[in-house]
């Protein structure tokens, strides 16, 4: 069976990473690791780090994957603490790092580096006075003592350690999922308690205000949530997704109108199906040069070496020399062509009439003759030979 990731969807066999949050401002940079998937939306324990971000925004960090671990949380906190010595980054003006060593704020990792070592008396002696003042040794007002639920299986535990024994996480961070409303493990988890006051959520109400939440965007043809844009564009196969697609609500990305999640539940969770578009008269282009009809703006930019936009605008009337037009327009217009469209590097077709050859552009016509694409221009203008053949341009 795939293990697969309920954050990104996938299947990936690293445990956790190495981080590095670089600052555009200043390039100040900070090192970290996490265990988990790279798209859950973690950014980093460090306080320093964390005021850095609110002073700057998050638009003014980059964040590169420097190491991904394929073993366990123990060999990132060893190689986390060998690049952090390596660099001095407690030393160095340049680091937000505080320390030359990994935090380690996993279990696993903390008992590797305190086993063996001896607690001093006085701190035990601290820590169980602590425990008895807030009444959490009897688990009163303990969130590891209380029921939780899974909200992705509906499946609901007596307590937290026995949810992370299921899912190969830790009572700390379920404890933590459920009063942040972050994520563990890849899945979302609330007190059973609050779970059924709140009417049996699909989601922890949490999650809403939390930082991770702004990043979250939606599908508005069916709700689906994406955690980031950039998973997003990768469920499409893209590299990027467009900002702008958020900026207009006239504007479709992948076929589909979006919205960011917290804009979505503000607007209460509207669904909107893009139109069903077909190749009608509507949607068809007319190329005013050649005469030739397209089934929609991207073949006719794709044809004619145009952007879809641009095609689009030409259509819409927008620039002062048009090129393009819809077909119902064009009909209604009398079925204008012209000859000549004064635009640099637009492909004009042009035919050898004495050999019968047709090219896409003066440019390849030039090539073929062998001379330069001004001295083709110049002569096809004068309705002069060019080596003994005669062009025309093709405008039907």
């Amino acid at each position: 069976m795939r293990d697969i990731c309920n954050i990104c969807d996938e299947e990936h066999k690293y445990r956790g990473f190495i981080y590095k949050w670089i600052n555009l401002k200043n390039r100040k940079w900070y090192i970290g690791s996490h265990g988990g998937c790279e798209h859950d939306g973690y950014i980093g324990s460090s306080l320093i780090l964390s005021k850095a971000i609110q002073k700057y925004g998050i638009k003014s960090f980059k964040r590169e994957i420097i190491f991904y671990s394929f073993v366990n949380r123990m060999e990132l906190y060893n190689i986390e603490t060998d690049i952090l010595t390596t660099l001095d980054a407690r030393n160095d003006t340049m680091s937000y790092n505080m320390k030359n060593v990994g935090m380690g704020a996993d279990p696993e990792v903390i008992g590797a580096r305190f086993r063996g070592k001896r607690i001093p008396k006085a701190s035990v002696d601290k820590q169980r006075k602590s425990l008895i003042d807030s009444q959490k040794v009897a688990g009163v007002n303990n969130p590891r003592s209380q029921e939780v639920i899974c909200l992705d299986n509906k499946k609901i535990y007596k307590y937290a350690r026995l949810a992370a024994e299921d899912v190969d996480g830790t009572d700390t961070g379920i404890s933590e999922a459920c009063n942040k409303g972050y994520k563990h493990r890849g899945k979302r988890w609330m007190f059973y308690e609050e779970y059924q006051q709140l009417g049996e959520p699909d989601e922890n109400p949490r999650y809403t205000n939390s930082g991770k939440a702004k990043w979250r965007i939606v599908r508005l043809s069916d709700g689906k949530v994406f955690e980031t844009a950039t998973h997003a564009a990768r469920f499409y196969g893209k590299s990027t997704f467009p900002e702008e697609t958020f900026e207009s609500f006239e504007r479709t990305f992948a076929g589909n109108y979006w919205m960011k999640y917290i804009d979505w539940i503000e607007a209460g969770y509207p669904i909107r199906i893009p139109p069903n578009k077909h190749h009608n008269a509507k949607d068809r282009v007319v190329d005013l040069v050649t005469g030739k009809i397209y089934s929609s703006t991207i073949k006719c930019g794709i044809a004619t070496q145009y952007n879809g936009d641009t095609v689009r605008n030409h259509c819409k009337g927008i620039y002062s020399k048009q090129r393009f037009m819809y077909e119902t327009d064009w009909e209604s217009s009398g079925k204008i062509l012209i000859k000549r469209f004064e635009k640099r590097n637009v492909p004009i077709p042009v035919k050898n009439i004495t050999e019968g050859k047709e090219f896409i552009n003066m440019t390849q016509a030039a090539s073929y003759e062998g001379i330069s694409l001004n001295t083709f221009r110049r002569k096809l203008e004068a309705g002069k030979l060019i080596n003994n053949h005669r062009y025309i341009e093709i405008n039907e």
